[in-house]
């Protein structure tokens, strides 16, 4: 099995409120536990703001039955009004850890949270027309 962090990148799609969102992102993280995974991230939103720069935030969970731990950027088509708190939503980085992840992706995840404390890194993500999978 690999020790590397899934990577998945989706530019301009056309979700219109964050039920479609997590029903996307749940797609492509489990779809054997699809509604786990929404339950997951809704759980997750109501402990906490997601949100960790303008127009963007970061829902995260962590899950059993992943087989990697797996890094998913989601910019929509437009911005969508998440809640009124939040406001508009553009780019969604959804981290969906595997229980009991090794280290060494452990230290990838770090790494890469290291780059969102950039403002410039997250305007490149919420602009960029290309975005280059592996430099994330």
């Amino acid at each position: 099995m690999s020790s590397e962090l899934v990577k998945k990148l989706f530019i301009e799609e056309p979700l219109h409120n964050p039920s479609e969102v997590y029903h996307f992102l749940a797609e492509q993280i489990a779809p054997f536990s699809n509604q786990e995974v929404i339950e997951k991230l809704l759980a997750r939103e109501h402990l906490a703001n997601i949100q960790i720069y303008q127009q963007t935030i970061l829902p995260h969970l962590e899950l059993r039955e992943l087989e990697r731990s797996q890094l998913l950027i989601l910019r929509l088509q437009d911005p969508i009004i998440w809640d009124e708190d939040m406001g508009e939503v553009k780019l969604i980085i959804c981290l969906a850890l595997k229980v009991g992840e090794v280290e060494k992706v452990k230290r990838q995840i770090r790494d890469f949270m290291i780059h969102l404390a950039n403002d410039a890194y997250l305007e490149e993500l919420l602009q960029a027309e290309k975005i280059d999978i592996e430099k994330i």
